[in-house]
């Protein structure tokens, strides 16, 4: 499974665990413990159908200020918020999605912070029935929203961010104005490299804009190798996430955890 071997446990004193992020996939969850220094002690991967006993001995063992969920999932869209009418919701998705297959799903809908811009997305109900039985009351995001603003906020103009073979592109204009976002299923290596080219040309063609990496992108494997062949202005994403045993090296990989909790 995707990142189980991304779980450890630094917990020294459970009282100095103060904060909880979620991040939701479509067949499971990683989650994040953080102290009240913004240090990530502990994480977890597991089955989303695990959510429910994982919750409940988080919520027993600790006493959390706060609760983040953090949603990678389809379908999603964005709108100008002067367009959004809230009784038709999913009339945004036709054409777009099969809604068939989501009747069993919460609405959501959130601002962007920087852009006239909203984020349409929905949240399985599962998970949140789950949340309300043990009396979380997180906030809940769209990854698309958090990474604009994590892109606005630190002038990142090109972000790539890659989990569970499911690569996320976010693109800024020079203005710092939100230009796009998508998911990417990148089922082979070069799938990777593809997508980034094509976004990348379609929106710098002339320009040499920094690719800022993040996620389970392992600078040993064949997906580095061919970026690395074709692109040379790479950042790795890492500065800002605290390790309880400070190794940077595998910082990016807890990118979205961080997201969750800091960027939204």
């Amino acid at each position: 499974m995707g990142k189980v071997e991304l779980a450890f446990d630094h917990i020294k004193d459970k009282e100095n665990i103060r904060e909880l992020s979620v991040v939701i996939y479509p067949d499971s969850f990683f989650y994040g413990l953080w102290t009240e220094k913004g240090v990530l002690a502990k994480t977890g991967y597991h089955p989303l159908v695990s959510l429910d006993n994982v919750l409940f001995l988080v919520s027993y063992h600790y006493d959390l200020k706060n609760v983040s969920v953090l949603s990678s999932l389809k379908p999603f869209v964005h709108l100008d918020k002067s367009h959004l009418e809230k009784q038709a919701f999913d009339i945004y998705f036709q054409g777009l999605y099969n809604m068939d297959r989501t009747l069993a799903s919460d609405r959501k809908r959130e601002d962007f912070s920087y852009e006239d811009v909203s984020t349409l997305h929905l949240i399985p109900e599962e998970v949140s029935h789950v949340l309300a039985k043990h009396n979380l009351v997180p906030r809940i995001h769209h990854i698309s929203t958090a990474l604009a603003t994590y892109a606005h906020r630190t002038q990142s103009r090109f972000i790539v961010f890659l989990s569970e073979r499911v690569m996320h592109i976010c693109v800024m204009d020079k203005h710092g104005d939100f230009l796009m976002y998508n998911q990417y299923k990148s089922y082979y290596d070069r799938d990777f490299l593809y997508f980034i080219s094509l976004v990348y040309s379609k929106f710098f063609p002339e320009d040499d804009i920094p690719i800022h990496l993040c996620g389970d992108i392992p600078k040993s494997g064949q997906v580095w190798k061919f970026i690395r062949r074709y692109f040379s202005n790479i950042k790795f994403i890492d500065g800002a996430i605290k390790m309880s045993e400070g190794k940077p090296e595998v910082a990016p990989a807890f990118y979205d955890l961080h997201l969750c909790r800091q960027c939204v």
